[in-house]
């Protein structure tokens, strides 16, 4: 599996959910573990990548016991926007990458969809501090819609460019 699909793979398990009991199945420790995996095998510049993931790995895996989860998710919004922060600056990181990446090797298409998918995280992260730190709360549902519909991008994204000549480990070298 090439290191984009294994990203891929992981974010997916990530933005999924199948609850039973109070945890959930597809664990995101579990796609945090893919993400690692696929950044691991990234051949250079990865540090960032590999620091950004690993906190997301910690926060995913404190989040994962419903004794954790439920007094953050039934409490301040804030909180759970917090909580979700490593997973969009890991996900920002990774765009802003791999959009140099296109950008250096002239595939301008791919640039662009990369820095619109980047746009759509950065802005799905700090919509929540104005949608609950400036009192607008009927943005709220379009703030969760907008942000399942970029991560599906993302996600999309990282499967079709995983075999570009840009892309990590296809690249010679």
């Amino acid at each position: 599996m090439l290191p984009l699909q294994s990203i891929a793979m992981g974010l997916l398990v990530v933005a999924l959910s199948a609850p039973a009991g109070g945890y959930d199945v597809l664990a995101d420790p579990l796609g945090w573990v893919l993400v690692l995996l696929g950044v691991a095998r990234v051949p250079e510049g990865r540090g960032p990548l590999l620091a950004l993931a690993g906190i997301a790995l910690v926060v995913a895996t404190a989040l994962w016991f419903p004794a954790v989860r439920e007094p953050l998710v039934g409490g301040d919004p804030a909180l759970t926007w917090g909580a979700n922060l490593p997973q969009l600056a890991f996900t920002a990181a990774l765009l802003w990458r791999l959009r140099a990446d296109a950008r250096a090797s002239g595939d301008v298409r791919a640039m662009n969809w990369l820095r619109t998918a980047l746009v759509a995280v950065v802005v799905i992260g700090l919509a929540p501090a104005v949608v609950f730190g400036g009192g607008v709360a009927s943005l709220a549902a379009a703030t969760y819609v907008a942000a399942g519909f970029a991560i599906v991008l993302v996600i999309v994204l990282l499967f079709a460019y995983a075999r570009r000549s840009w892309a990590p480990s296809v690249r010679t070298g």
